[in-house]
């Protein structure tokens, strides 16, 4: 049977590639872990565009100072 572009449409649908995104950050995690255990330093791996994902998550969090907090305001 031909491929149409509908069958080839349902490969992106946004669970779908939530999944896949979910599934590389894994893959990225891994090699991660596997590179320094082999000896590569975070900072060779970052300069290869690779990073820690709890370290990037860690980085992009927002964080209040005294003067956002309501509390303390």
């Amino acid at each position: 049977m031909p491929t149409t572009w509908m069958s080839s449409y349902s490969s992106l649908r946004p669970a779908n590639c939530s999944e896949q995104l979910a599934e590389a950050q894994r893959d990225d995690k891994r090699a991660y872990v596997r590179a320094t255990k082999d000896g590569w330093s975070a900072d060779e791996l970052r300069k290869l565009g690779l990073e820690n994902a709890a370290a990037s998550r860690r980085r992009s969090a927002t964080r209040k100072t005294a003067n956002e907090d309501p509390v303390n305001a």
